[in-house]
């Protein structure tokens, strides 16, 4: 349902049954876990060591790439539209409206 999008030398997949593989280049899962905020919006936004993931609901979250644990998660109150980006030391995202929103690192 959602990519696959690659993150260094992982491909991320979302389920239909809501769920976040991450697999390896020996197509065994290294992780899986659930996504709690519903349906995901665009590719994920790849740092060294993590993921920023934007769910439709408006919810930012970032996640560990070594083992899929949450690190951090931000609220902005708008549904989300678009994949994040980075910008300066926040990130952007648009609304589906098409409102821009700058918001603060989960």
């Amino acid at each position: 349902e959602w990519g696959p999008f690659a993150a260094a030398d992982t491909l991320l997949v979302g389920t239909a049954d809501q769920k976040l593989l991450a697999l390896p280049v020996s197509g065994e899962p290294r992780w899986q876990v659930p996504t709690e905020h519903g349906p995901l919006a665009g590719a994920p936004l790849v740092r060294p060591d993590s993921i920023v993931l934007a769910y439709r609901n408006g919810t930012l979250e970032r996640r560990a790439l070594a083992d899929g644990k949450v690190l951090g998660t931000a609220n902005i109150e708008q549904p989300i539209a678009t994949a994040p980006v980075a910008f300066l030391q926040k990130l952007v995202v648009a609304a589906n409206d098409g409102t821009i929103i700058v918001a603060e690192q989960p």
